[in-house]
């Protein structure tokens, strides 16, 4: 029962902060007397009893505890759809409420107004600490010292040690890249690694040499960086320095930046060059992630890495030359010294302390600290990019406990220290956050970046148990965080929580949250709460009509979807479709009447769908009735089904009457039919389809009208094949002797050597070629074919030493029959630029001989973008049918394509309960095969596991309740061309 409010309602609304806000809210619901569950019950009743809308306009959500712990603490400011459930909840009066929402709307004004300007430097004074260059760890014996010529540390205290530099091979490259830059007044540089690989340190130092005298701004996110053109920070001769690139992109709902606010950094000055580096995982995710849909949330950001083109890529670990350098640098170099002789990291990890890291993680000194990072780790591999809580840290640590004893006094305190503490003074495994509103207090706790990848593929990790996820829903309250949470959870089929995340990420404000929980409910066929979600949504584009339109077609509610047919185009395609499968021939009429004559696309599905019901009945009054009114479309269907009743002159006489204009190729057709060869070329010839006038004479076998056309020279081609196919080559081979050679000899030399070829006379038709083959490139490839099948092989490697692309490809192939790969793939590369069939050679020559992963590089590197899926699905197809599933994983680490195929192998030699457990632990490949088995029916209460999914233990869950549960069991074993053909479905 809600108390009387007792003077709460009356509060003024005169707030400041986000916290005084807070307090208000809290009194109001300390006012109304209600528990966070009381709230969260109620807010449930009024959606059902409002159908999710109330008069007001405002849709009604539901607020779980999470959603309002959120608003009373301040961490949130509340969406304007909370906001007024949670004071319809309390009981406030209708009146007071616009009163509350401009508080809001004045708090969210006052974070949203313009950036302040970001620090700017000269390139000389630029400090790395400010580039985000790691700081060394300190030597043994050894207190670390600022160098003379280190601008002094921003905080007492704050120490600064920078090792020599070791130059790397990728430097030289660098350093061309900003050149060209500079000299075309603006440009973009990329560059790529791996955490503690070096390349931030590798851009500072680029910088420096590069850009004497120039200067130095760093935005801090991307409003900062939209504002920069209009800035007076931004001069000429400035570098714009992004380091992790991630924090700037437009993704997941945020505003960020995209190739157009770049490229308009170096049009408002010149010269402007931008660098930025990004995670290689990172990079290659959404260059990968390219759509089908009309709408894909990652272009802006895939645009943005295209303006910056290949990118600088920055190994792991110093090759054999840096090594070199690398040691003659130690010899005056103590950590560098100290960084070389680690045996199990590279020298870059070593100097930023990713040992200690490592151990910190693997062997802490107190048990639980490890527990307490798992927490850590756990919510970082779910998407959580914000820093977590203490309490979180601590409410989950329990989920990993060593043992079931209970821990000791004091344990959280002691292994929260040991986790933040530095680590020989430079790094820590924790990394706390200042509370920007409390110096003194840590707003939460991020995991380093070093463990954070580490930990990333699984190594070492537990699977997270379903406390953790439990408790993750409570405390998470970002709604960025949580919309990562609930794809993780429906990326490992865990649909119960998904579903809750989506909903509180929903309640925070997040725009993409309502489209994606609207996605997941229709997976689930969950039709009816698909729609009630998808009509409560604000938003009125097409984009959301077209999705209501397709939930509406797959409930099967025909009476909604007629009354959008009356306004919606859209509906109305799909509502044919579903007149036409349900053989509905009198509604599709009654629709016809609501076409528009600027609608022919849609009265043609009309059309077809009138002709798929006469197919199946046999008559088709409707559609004859359309066509007598001048209809062409229903002409020409209408006509069809006559034929096809052996109605042939009333078939041919309706064209002739109502489609002959468009149906002309169907009429010639029919009466070539009938011997009436006259009537057809003139019809065809009417309309000027000489291919179709050839394909139809072929078809036919006319010998003499084709022998008619021979000056064209695609008839001139089709008539000699057709002679040599009834045996008569010699007379083929005199037509095509006496014919004149167009300009790159196609026709009719290479028929005549393909017509001697295929009648075993190579040594003719290689003497054919010889003389065109040398001069003219679209021959030479059937000479060099011939050349190699004809065992020349001295002649095809002297075609090849010439340059000729066709003959290095043949003798690349051959190289490779003999063992000789790395000539072979030599050769090739010749070729890789300009010849797309050469990256399709060295492909496969390469997966082939045991290179997989070279394979994949090499296609992904010379390939157009275009081409570069189909390519690699290639390959990835070859090692599935080899069932080479070492090679299919190694690959899968960096593709795609490889990724997908690796699924089936899985589902072929896994056992369903070992996929289910590893899908849950976040193996995606694992995921695939199981949906593949469940989708195929290999596998029992596979319908279950696609409508409620998994659970945290690796069960089915077979309700939504998740009360009852089964162990996933093979039903019947499956088959690897049943997997391959169903690689995409779901």
């Amino acid at each position: 029962m809600v108390r009387s409010l007792d003077g709460y309602a009356d509060l003024p609304i005169q707030v400041s902060t986000r916290r005084e806000l807070a307090e208000a809210l809290r009194k109001v619901k300390d006012g109304a007397g209600l528990s966070y569950r009381e709230i969260h019950d109620e807010s449930d009743r009024l959606c059902r009893a409002t159908a999710g809308r109330a008069p007001d306009g405002w849709p009604r959500i539901r607020l779980p505890r999470s959603t309002v712990e959120s608003v009373l603490n301040g961490r949130n400011l509340p969406s304007a759809e909370v906001l007024a459930m949670f004071l319809l909840v309390c009981r406030v009066p209708p009146e007071q409420v616009h009163a509350w929402r401009a508080a809001v709307d004045r708090l969210r004004g006052a974070a949203e107004r313009p950036p302040a300007t970001p620090p700017v430097w000269t390139v000389a004074e630029f400090p790395p600490s400010a580039a985000g260059v790691h700081r060394a760890v300190t030597p043994p014996g050894r207190v670390g010292a600022v160098p003379d010529d280190e601008p002094r540390p921003e905080h007492p205290g704050e120490w600064w040690t920078r090792p020599s530099y070791v130059v790397r091979d990728h430097d030289h490259e660098l350093r061309e890249r900003l050149a060209a830059a500079a000299t075309a007044g603006g440009g973009f540089v990329l560059v790529t690694g791996r955490s503690c690989a070096g390349k931030t340190r590798s851009l500072w130092e680029a910088v420096r040499d590069n850009h004497a005298g120039w200067r130095v701004v760093r935005p801090r996110d991307a409003e900062q960086l939209r504002a920069l053109p209009g800035a007076g920070s931004l001069g000429a001769r400035t570098v714009v320095w992004l380091d992790e690139l991630q924090r700037y992109l437009a993704g997941d709902g945020q505003r960020g930046i995209g190739a157009d606010e770049v490229r308009a950094l170096w049009a408002a000055r010149k010269p402007v060059v931008v660098v930025a580096t990004l995670w290689p995982t990172l990079y290659d995710e959404l260059v990968s992630q390219g759509t089908q849909t009309l709408s894909d949330p990652h272009e802006p950001a895939r645009n943005l890495l295209r303006l910056a083109g290949t990118p600088v890529r920055v190994p792991d670990r110093l090759q054999a030359s840096e090594l070199d350098r690398a040691w003659e640098a130690a010899r005056d170099d103590a950590q560098l010294t100290a960084a070389l002789t680690d045996p199990d990291h590279g020298m870059t990890q070593v100097l930023a302390g990713a040992p200690w890291l490592v151990q910190r993680w693997e062997q802490p000194r107190f048990a639980y600290t490890r527990s307490v990072l798992s927490v850590a780790v756990a919510a970082r591999r779910l998407g959580v990019r914000g820093p977590v809580s203490a309490d979180l840290l601590r409410h989950c640590a329990h989920a990993y406990f060593p043992d079931r004893r209970p821990a000791p006094a004091g344990w959280f305190d002691r292994a929260l220290g040991e986790a933040t503490d530095l680590i020989r003074d430079t790094v820590s495994a924790l990394v706390p956050e200042r509370d920007p509103d409390d110096d003194e207090r840590a707003a939460g706790y991020g995991l380093t970046d070093y463990l954070a990848q580490y930990t990333a593929d699984g190594r070492d990790v537990e699977p997270v148990p379903e406390a953790v996820w439990r408790a993750l829903t409570r405390h998470i309250v970002d709604p960025g965080d949580l919309l990562h949470l609930a794809r993780e959870a429906k990326s490992r089929l865990l649909y119960r929580f998904a579903e809750g995340l989506y909903r509180q990420a929903l309640a925070a404000g997040h725009e993409w949250a309502h489209g994606e929980l609207v996605a997941l409910l229709a997976e689930q066929k969950r039709f009816d709460e698909a729609i009630a979600e998808q009509r409560s949504a604000r938003a009125e584009d097409r984009s959301a009509q077209s999705v209501l339109v397709d939930l509406l077609v797959a409930a099967g509610r025909k009476d909604e979807l007629r009354a959008l047919a009356e306004t919606d185009s859209f509906a109305r395609i799909r509502f044919q479709h579903m007149l036409a499968e349900h053989g509905a021939v009198d509604e599709i009429v009654d629709l016809l009447g609501m076409l528009e004559d600027d609608q022919p696309a849609i009265q043609f599905v009309a059309i077809q769908a009138l002709a798929a019901h006469g197919r199946r009945t046999g008559t088709f009054d409707e559609l004859l009735g359309l066509a007598e009114s001048g209809d062409s479309w229903a002409a020409g269907a209408s006509a069809q089904l006559l034929w096809d009743q052996g109605r042939r002159t009333a078939a041919v006489d309706l064209v002739r009457r109502r489609g002959a204009d468009t149906h002309g190729y169907l009429l010639a057709r029919w009466l070539l039919h009938d011997g009436r060869v006259d009537e057809a070329l003139e019809e065809l010839r009417r309309h000027g389809a000489t291919p179709d006038v050839v394909a139809l004479l072929v078809e036919f076998r006319r010998v003499d009208e084709l022998r008619a056309l021979s000056a064209d020279p695609h008839a001139l081609r089709s008539l000699a094949w057709l002679l040599h196919g009834d045996g008569r080559t010699d007379e083929a081979l005199g037509l095509l002797r006496g014919a004149p050679s167009d300009e790159y000899c196609q026709c009719p030399l290479r028929m005549l050597a393909t017509i001697l070829a295929d009648s075993g006379r190579q040594v003719e038709a290689i003497e054919e070629l010889r003389w065109a083959g040398r001069t003219h490139g679209p021959v030479a490839d059937l000479l060099a074919r011939l050349l190699a099948e004809s065992e020349r092989l001295d002649e095809l490697k002297a075609m090849a030493d010439a340059g000729n692309a066709w003959a290095r490809r043949e003798w690349a192939r051959r190289l490779a029959a003999r063992g000789r790969i790395d000539e072979a793939v030599e050769l090739l590369l010749l070729e890789a630029y300009r010849t797309p069939e050469a990256v399709d050679d060295l492909g496969m020559i390469l997966a082939d001989h045991d290179r997989v992963e070279e394979a994949f590089k090499i296609v992904r590197r010379y390939s157009e973008p275009v081409y570069t899926g189909d390519r690699c699905a290639r390959l990835a197809y070859l090692l599935a049918e080899q069932e080479r599933l070492g090679d299919l994983q190694r690959a899968a680490a960096e593709n795609v394509e490889a990724g997908r195929y690796l699924s089936v192998l899985l589902a072929l030699r896994q056992p369903p309960e070992q996929l289910a457990r590893a899908t849950v632990g976040g193996d995606r490949r694992a995921r695939d095969a199981l949906i593949r088995l469940a989708v195929l029916g290999n596998l029992r209460d596979g319908a279950h596991l696609r409508r409620f999914g998994l659970n945290p233990d690796g069960s089915m869950a077979l309700n939504r309740e998740n009360s009852r549960s089964a162990i996933p069991i093979i039903e019947r074993p499956p088959r690897k061309d049943e997997l391959l053909f169903a690689i995409s479905l779901w």
